[in-house]
């Protein structure tokens, strides 16, 4: 039995699990006896196994409630009716508003709307929460679109994965437009690009292009100085941030607001490491700029 005191961020970086999993999971093992809290730590006092008995009737009730959402959505009949009988109302009837009760009645969606949409998906905000000594590291950050189910996604994953040639146009005139929109008051002394793991050179050309294209310099000054792993094959910050610890550094000292370019952000780890070695070296300001990033529940 490891009896050693562990900490949620110790426990993060073995398990990959995320610190909201993991404090559930210590939570009902504290309560079967099995770890004991040590002021904010943890450690074992019990070898044995955890009842996991408990979970079966939770886990039978959550299969049944996904699959009554699945015939929720797919029924042809009244939607109101339907969720009343699944909760105990046999007596329901139909409500004569829902989708499938009123079929032709509802109204086009108009030009505003359909705006509003596409605005919603596209350029979405990147959040990087880091601070460098009480001082937020990027000023704002942003990306073309997101990276599931999307053109850039897509455009994205053929060009990385499978034909490793630089990407195409639209991406770097996308990119200036965003710039402009964005941060078209910015003064930015040059574009820095973040050194890839798996991309090659994609990254760099892309930000020497889009440099071109907005007029400024490019920056070689950031190098990576040690291998990681792919930041996608880890499952925390944690353990993504532990990845990127020392992995950069500046060759030359700088100054002025920077704009830094990568191709996928998914936690925002990488930025903020980046960030925070260009803030180091002397930059002012720094501003993201990703072609895509993932899907969190921040964006909603």
């Amino acid at each position: 039995m490891q009896t050693e005191v562990l900490s949620i961020r110790d426990l993060s970086l073995k398990t990959g699990l995320s610190q909201t999993a993991l404090r559930n999971i210590l939570a009902d093992l504290e309560d079967q006896g099995i770890v004991a809290k040590v002021a904010t730590d943890y450690r074992a006092i019990s070898s044995e196994m955890p009842d996991l008995s408990r979970y079966e009737p939770i886990r039978e009730q959550n299969r049944r409630d996904l699959e009554e959402m699945v015939r929720y959505v797919e029924t042809s009949l009244c939607r109101m009716e339907h969720i009343c009988h699944y909760l105990g109302d046999p007596t329901a009837s139909s409500c004569g508003v829902c989708d499938n009760c009123t079929p032709r009645n509802w109204p086009p969606v108009s030009e505003d709307v359909l705006a509003s949409a596409r605005a919603f998906v596209s350029h979405p905000r990147i959040h990087l929460k880091s601070k460098l000594k009480g001082t937020k590291v990027y000023q704002d950050a942003r990306a073309l679109s997101y990276y599931n189910g999307t053109r850039v996604g897509e455009t994205i994953s053929h060009h990385k994965y499978e034909t490793r040639q630089p990407f195409p146009e639209w991406l770097v005139d996308e990119g200036a437009q965003v710039v402009k929109k964005y941060w078209g008051d910015v003064a930015f002394a040059g574009v820095v690009a973040v050194p890839s793991t798996k991309s090659g050179d994609l990254v760099r050309d892309l930000a020497e292009r889009l440099a071109s294209k907005l007029g400024l310099s490019f920056l070689d000054v950031l190098v990576k100085i040690r291998h990681t792993r792919p930041q996608k094959e880890l499952t925390n910050r944690a353990q993504k941030r532990q990845n990127l610890q020392k992995a950069f550094a500046v060759k030359a000292p700088l100054r002025g607001t920077l704009l830094v370019v990568d191709d996928v952000a998914d936690s925002g780890v990488t930025f903020e490491e980046v960030g925070k070695v260009l803030k180091g070296a002397g930059a002012e300001h720094l501003y993201a700029l990703a072609l895509a990033k993932t899907r969190h529940s921040d964006d909603l």
